[in-house]
């Protein structure tokens, strides 16, 4: 078995003119490997755009992350964007500062990196499965802003798509004043015993919320934030089922500082105010919590709390905790806008996309067990990020019953 990421680093060097006889001889030995191989080599070499994003991403992920080498890198980057008409301005802006750098990159990131392990490790030829031949593919629109807010006393709200994040506070309202719920309603629904909230954001959705102690929540497809229509005296508790990302506001009462607790199953997580991201989908293998910013500690009633820093992820399920130190870009991607697979496996990728298009996602033949890299925008059709994955080797096809769409990825 070739290392493949010395194979990467044969072909970026190629392109470059770079490569010495030693190493030209040790890509043509993988060359010879597999027909495959070298029909992958040309195709890469074929398209001239992907030779400069190969080499930029190939930099920014296998050298020194120094100040000079993330400056000279983004500076590249802008230049490639402006060269193919955008803006980076703008992209900046979505991106939430995110690693710009990488969005140039994207179509190389996956082409190569997911290409050259994907077809080193296949070994049989596989019908090609264009995606020009399933319109219903390309009907597949990505997800909206919307969401539907169920009150305890049997209210139900359908959230406006494409409407400002939702506020509450002296009432329900959209961010840019449109009133749901007025004061008054909002004060009797207070009284009521146990009043409570629950925001669920359905698959191809995704919604923002601004709750009354100035907590900032987004939440992602297929999840649901639960939370009181007025927080306790001494403590702020909610519970999310699925992913969200928060920004908690912090909150002093009587000189003291009030917790801010999220429960996701058997987690429960504590903060004072911080960001962080929480991953508490029920078929995931487990509960990921990704800080961004400060500390929070998470526990479970059967295990010792684990304290994160800033740049951990923790990750929960019936063995424990592992913490890990991560790129907190990948784990907050969603929310800016982003699928981002560095080195994400598979598996979840396609998770993603499966709530993200609100799609099944099946195999036929192998379970694929292939690292996933690279970053797609969310606003794409399905069409487009499918277009994507199958130039780097990946096939598909599509079944559809009524509304519902099933993806099925071939492999034998």
């Amino acid at each position: 078995m070739y290392d493949l990421q010395n194979i990467a680093s044969l072909i970026k060097e190629y392109a470059e003119g770079k490569l010495s006889l030693e190493k030209e001889q040790e890509l043509s030995s993988w060359l010879d490997a597999d027909p495959k191989n070298r029909v992958f080599f040309e195709d890469v070499l074929h398209k001239q755009d992907w030779k400069v994003d190969v080499t930029i991403f190939h930099e920014a992920n296998y050298k020194t992350d120094t100040a000079d080498n993330v400056s000279r890198l983004t500076a590249a980057v802008k230049e490639r964007i402006v060269e193919n008409g955008g803006s980076f301005a703008a992209q900046k802006k979505r991106s939430g500062g995110a690693r710009i750098w990488y969005y140039a990159a994207a179509v190389a990131a996956v082409l190569l990196f997911v290409g050259v392990n994907y077809l080193s490790q296949r070994s049989a030829a596989v019908e090609i499965y264009d995606v020009a031949r399933y319109p219903e593919i390309a009907q597949v629109a990505p997800g909206v802003n919307s969401g539907i807010l169920k009150m305890t006393d049997g209210r139900v709200i359908p959230l406006k798509e494409g409407s400002k994040a939702l506020q509450i506070a002296d009432g329900i309202r959209y961010e840019n004043g449109e009133q749901l719920l007025t004061t008054a309603e909002w004060s009797a629904f207070k009284k009521l015993p146990n009043a409570s909230l629950t925001l669920e954001v359905p698959a191809k959705s995704y919604y923002e919320i601004l709750l009354a102690d100035g907590t900032r929540v987004w939440v992602n497809a297929g999840s649901k934030l639960m939370f009181p229509a007025e927080f306790a005296a001494g403590s702020r508790e909610l519970e999310l089922l699925g992913e969200g990302y928060f920004e908690v506001a912090a909150r002093k009462q009587g000189g003291q500082s009030v917790p801010f607790l999220v429960r996701s199953g058997a987690q429960l997580l504590e903060v004072l105010g911080t960001k962080f991201n929480i991953s508490a989908y029920p078929e995931a293998a487990g509960i990921k919590t990704t800080l961004v910013e400060g500390r929070v500690a998470v526990s479970a009633k059967d295990k010792d709390a684990v304290h994160l820093t800033a740049g951990k992820q923790s990750l929960y399920n019936e063995k424990g905790f592992r913490v890990k130190e991560v790129d907190v870009e990948q784990a907050i991607a969603w929310k800016n806008g982003f699928f981002q697979f560095d080195g994400l496996e598979a598996g979840e990728a396609f998770e993603q996309l499966a709530r993200w298009y609100d799609i099944t996602v099946s195999y036929e033949g192998k379970h694929l067990n292939v690292p996933f890299y690279g970053i797609i925008e969310r606003n794409k059709n399905l069409s487009v990020v499918l277009d994507i994955l199958q130039a780097a080797g990946l096939r598909f096809k599509m079944k559809t019953n009524g509304e519902q769409k099933e993806l099925i990825v071939v492999d034998k």
